[in-house]
């Protein structure tokens, strides 16, 4: 249920809104607060504490920064994975030339297989169910393709056992690199990360409508900049964590993936 509203948020993109709509809840929330104690302090300055200030937005700060640098990090190394299994994969299918002709129609339509798998496999993904048994029916696809290679390759006449025997090695850097993919997909930080980070900008929030209160101020100016600022850096942050829900995405490789499967 977490992971299809979760998902359901993302391909909505109703998360930022309701992003928005915590911080303008803390916000009218910490201004009630102060306008509440100022009136009970009848007269008295009533002022944050700049300690705890301080220490507050600077965590935040540093909890940003160090989630938004891990996600950009992890999202540039899923790219370099996604280049090195679209390589492997052409020079895997290219590799069956070297197989006896009567070897290789079988060995194709495997790969044609596993292809058509892979595309389907990171599209309309519902929940971590759907992905989990697509993810069985690919491997099993895989393990397949490989059992037909070894089988074409030990029936293949020496000395050309030799030279078809290369396909085998080609296939396994594909599989590695379909594994390295899969792996690195599933690496995220621990959930309790994200939920720490927005405690921390639900709390700035109030403590910036609590300041408003205070201090009568009348300039809104920085308010709905701050709003606007936290959640754009952490709607990015997040989509980076998880390319195949938010707003960045990985469409250029699945284009030159099924540009590759329309060539086989």
């Amino acid at each position: 249920m977490y992971e299809q509203f979760r998902i359901f948020l993302f391909e909505s993109q109703l998360f930022p809104v309701l992003l928005v709509a915590s911080l303008g809840l803390a916000i009218w929330a910490g201004r009630r607060l102060g306008l509440y104690q100022k009136k009970q302090a009848a007269g008295a300055k009533v002022k944050l504490d700049e300690i705890s200030v301080a220490a507050i937005f600077g965590l935040m700060s540093l909890l940003v920064t160090f989630t938004f640098s891990g996600a950009y990090d992890r999202f540039e190394k899923r790219r370099i994975l996604l280049v090195a299994e679209y390589n492997t994969i052409s020079t895997a299918y290219d590799a069956v030339d070297l197989l006896p002709e009567r070897s290789q129609p079988k060995i194709r339509d495997d790969f044609r297989e596993l292809m058509d798998e892979l595309i389907n496999l990171y599209t309309d993904v519902v929940d971590s169910q759907v992905l989990n048994a697509r993810l069985q029916q690919f491997e099993v696809t895989s393990s397949r393709l490989w059992k037909d290679a070894v089988a074409a390759v030990n029936v293949t006449p020496y000395p050309q056992y030799l030279v078809a025997a290369q396909l085998l090695t080609a296939i396994a850097d594909m599989n590695t690199a379909l594994e390295n993919r899969k792996m690195m997909f599933k690496q995220h930080p621990p959930r309790i990360i994200y939920q720490l980070l927005v405690l921390l900008l639900v709390i700035g929030a109030f403590m910036a409508g609590y300041n408003q209160a205070t201090t009568d101020s009348h300039d809104w100016t920085l308010v709905p900049i701050y709003v606007l600022v936290t959640v754009v850096v952490f709607y990015i942050t997040v989509s980076l964590e998880h390319p195949l829900l938010g707003l960045i995405s990985l469409d250029d490789y699945h284009a030159e993936v099924a540009s590759l499967r329309q060539s086989m």
